[in-house]
């Protein structure tokens, strides 16, 4: 301000004022766009491994061309519009107040940045939002990761056959398992048509008692499938390779498929499934196929859907495409090793290719991991700018009570006192931010978790831990402003009254 008197008493407009503030905002502004573009490129290649993106600041191919022209002429309007704001307004204020009372020090102005507290209140909520969203996408795939699946996915290989629509896969597989048989880091082998989170099939069927068509989800399996996996029978009895008959006649189904069917456990024994079209011989499938049993409900799809019925059977009109190998939790090694010498033995034509089963089932949630890994990013950057914009605050209110706070001190106060008094606003601030921060992560969290099936209950905690962290962060920000002030000598804020 005094600057300014110097500059009017010499002559300079409220223009040249005005352009001397634009003007600086625009270097400002400026720097702060070159220095910004820099991060962004070095950070965005971590943020592309984070995010399984392929994103590009500058990309001058023909096709991604216009894209990058549009990406300069935003940042171009950025730059304007911003140094516009923040150096035109302080401008057109500060250039009305005479000179000869700024010179003559009568003025008592106070910064009151309205505008400045509500940006800030707009960052503290983005906060403590993104916190509290943070906080509930951890506890849900915390609880996914940990969720009995109802089979053990631990230490089985998943290896392709490779093979078409004919019975080579089923003799693939019996192949193997007369290779390993003996092996004392193999456990066993089975077969299915298709390993859990890859792929596969859905059968309608029609029930005699019933007007409606339902569906299940069917999957080619052996005799050993059941127990490698280790899914637990709880009605009835396994597939037998001593019975022949299972081959072609007997089902296993799951307590989903019972319940679809409005059966128990004990009265779906010996019921009959008619596949819509098995009248058609030519298919192979005979006219019924019969449930032996029934297995507990276990998650062959993600967990984010609800368990769906299941059909499993030993009939020839699916491919045998994969194996399951169980190995030795002594030897995984081992195993693999001794899997890949017998596949070499028995289909030295075909490539070798594996996969555990656990890591299949997590892929499922991939997408899920890198978007916390991004939302914890983005949390620790609002934080950041958060603290930046509150350190700013703090400033200027210390600046306007320096005065006060010498009286204060004169009269007897305390540090801790003045201390309080000074962080007290900012309490106030951030409490009108959880206002309205909280309903809004309320909503988010509740319309992502509508993805999943099996999901957290959004409780009260998350939100008093997401709000305790950012108001700590606040206060701690705003607490050296304040206590730099409160420890100040009176005397040099009393010393020109």
């Amino acid at each position: 301000m005094r600057e300014i008197g110097v500059r009017k008493v010499l002559g300079a407009e409220r223009k040249h004022i005005v352009q001397q503030f634009w003007g600086e905002a625009q270097l400002t502004v400026l720097a702060a766009l070159l220095l910004g573009l820099g991060i962004a490129e070095i950070l965005l290649p971590a943020f592309n491994a984070i995010a399984n993106t392929k994103l590009a600041l500058f990309d001058f191919s023909p096709e991604n061309i216009a894209y990058t022209e549009l990406f300069a002429a935003i940042a171009i309007a950025i730059l304007f519009g911003v140094a516009l704001f923040t150096g035109g307004i302080p401008a057109l204020i500060l250039s009305r107040f005479q000179p000869i009372r700024i010179l003559q020090n009568r003025t008592t102005y106070r910064v009151n940045p309205l505008f400045g507290r509500a940006l800030v209140l707009i960052q503290c909520a983005l906060s403590v939002f993104l916190i509290a969203v943070s906080l509930v996408m951890y506890r849900q795939m915390s609880y996914v990761a940990g969720k009995e699946l109802g089979y053990n996915k631990s230490h089985v290989v998943v290896v392709p056959t490779f093979t078409g629509a004919d019975e080579e896969g089923s003799r693939l597989v019996e192949r193997l398992r007369h290779q390993l048989k003996g092996s004392g880091s193999v456990t066993s082998v089975a077969g299915v048509s298709a390993s859990f989170a890859r792929e596969w099939s859905v059968g309608m069927f029609k029930m005699p008692e019933r007007k409606e068509e339902l569906s299940a989800y069917l999957y080619r399996v052996d005799a050993d499938y059941v127990p490698t996996l280790g899914i637990e029978l709880v009605q009835g009895r396994n597939f037998s390779t001593a019975q022949p008959s299972d081959s072609s006649t007997a089902v296993l189904v799951n307590e989903a498929f019972v319940r679809s069917m409005g059966w128990t456990n004990e009265s779906a024994l010996g019921k009959a499934v008619p596949w819509m079209g098995a009248e058609d011989k030519e298919k192979g499938i005979p006219p019924a196929q019969r449930i032996v049993g029934v297995v507990r409900d276990y998650h062959f799809l993600s967990v984010k859907r609800v368990i769906e019925p299941l059909v499993l059977y030993m009939n020839v009109y699916d491919p045998m495409n994969t194996m399951l190998v169980k190995l030795n939790a002594g030897s995984i090694a081992e195993g693999i090793e001794s899997v890949r010498v017998a596949w070499k033995n028995i289909a030295p034509q075909k490539p070798f290719d594996y996969a555990f089963l656990d890591d299949d089932v997590a892929k499922q949630y991939k997408s899920y991991e890198r978007w916390m890994m991004v939302m914890r990013v983005a949390t620790g950057f609002a934080m950041f700018l958060t603290c930046l914009g509150l350190f700013g605050l703090a400033g200027i209110s210390a600046a306007n009570r320096t005065k006060e706070v010498g009286i204060r001190k004169v009269l007897g106060a305390s540090v801790r006192q003045i201390t309080l008094l000074l962080s007290k606003e900012f309490a106030v601030l951030m409490a009108l931010s959880f206002a309205v921060a909280f309903p809004a992560a309320y909503y988010a969290t509740n319309k992502w978790l509508q993805d999943f099936a099996y999901r957290v209950e959004i409780d009260v905690w998350v939100f008093i831990a997401a709000g305790g962290a950012a108001l700590c962060i606040a206060l701690v920000t705003v607490s050296y402003q304040a206590i730099k002030v409160a420890t100040a000598n009176p005397v040099n804020a009393l010393r020109s009254e």
